[in-house]
C-alpha cells in the first residue's frame, strides 16, 4: 500500500491542512504543538519559511504526509521516545521505502506507506542504538493471525526497543483527515448572510 492516488481520497502531497487542522486530527493541543515547533522538535516541510507568517497569525497549510509524521511522532513519544528522535524516526518512515531482500525486508513498501495490508502488519521498531529505525513486515499466518519471530522485533536482543503498529494509526489519521476536509468543504460552501447586503453586491 502506498501513497498513490488510488489509495487516497485526496492527494497526500497537496497542502490541504492548516496547523489547527493538524492539532484536531492528531489530538495534540495547539499550545503544545506551538511549543514543539518553537523548540525545534518538529520541522515540517515549509514550516521554517512560514514561521514569520504563523507568528503574525497568518495561515500556512501542510500536507497529509506532514500530518502522518506528527501522528507517528506523538505515538512514539507516548512509548517513551524523546520528541526529536521520535520526529526523526517518523521522518525516516516517510522518506524511505523497503525492497525485498534489502536490509532484511521481506516485502515492498513505498516511502510513507504500509507493507501490503492484505498480507502484513507494518511495524516501526525504534532502538536506542544506531540504526535507530527499522520497518518490519509482520506476516499473517494461514489462520489470518499475525505472527513474527522475536528476533524481528528487537535489535541485537535489545529489550529497550519500542514497537509501533502503524496500520491502525494510518487508518485512524486517514479517516480523521478526510472528515476534516469534509468539514472544511462544508464551511466553504456555506454563504454567511450579511445584514443589509443584497443583489450582486452581497458579500459571500
Amino acid at each position: 500500500m502506498d501513497m498513490s492516488d488510488d489509495a487516497f481520497p485526496f492527494e497526500p502531497s497537496d497542502p490541504l491542512f492548516s496547523l489547527g487542522a493538524i492539532t484536531r486530527i492528531t489530538d495534540i493541543p495547539m499550545n503544545r504543538m506551538r511549543m514543539w515547533i518553537a523548540r525545534g522538535y518538529i520541522e515540517l516541510l515549509g514550516l521554517r519559511e512560514s514561521q514569520p507568517a504563523l507568528q503574525q497569525g497568518k495561515q500556512h497549510n501542510f500536507t497529509f504526509r506532514n500530518v502522518m509524521v506528527v501522528a507517528l511522532m506523538k505515538e512514539l513519544n507516548a512509548l517513551g521516545v524523546d520528541l526529536r528522535p521520535a520526529f526523526e524516526a517518523a521522518e525516516q518512515w516517510m522518506a524511505f521505502g523497503d525492497l525485498p531482500g534489502e536490509m532484511g525486508a521481506v516485502a515492498r513498501r513505498e516511502p510513507g506507506g504500509l507493507f501490503d495490508p492484505a498480507e502484513f502488519m507494518t511495524l516501526l521498531v525504534y532502538s536506542n542504538t544506531a540504526p535507530h529505525v527499522r520497518m518490519v513486515a509482520m506476516k499473517k499466518d494461514a489462520g489470518g493471525r499475525h505472527a513474527i519471530g522475536l528476533n524481528e522485533l528487537f535489535f541485537r536482543g535489545e529489550r529497550g526497543s519500542r514497537v509501533l503498529f502503524v496500520n491502525p494509526i494510518w487508518h485512524e489519521i486517514m479517516t480523521r483527515a478526510g472528515a476534516e476536509l469534509t468539514r472544511k468543504d462544508g464551511r466553504s460552501k456555506r454563504k454567511p448572510s450579511v445584514p443589509g447586503a443584497t443583489g450582486e453586491g452581497a458579500v459571500s
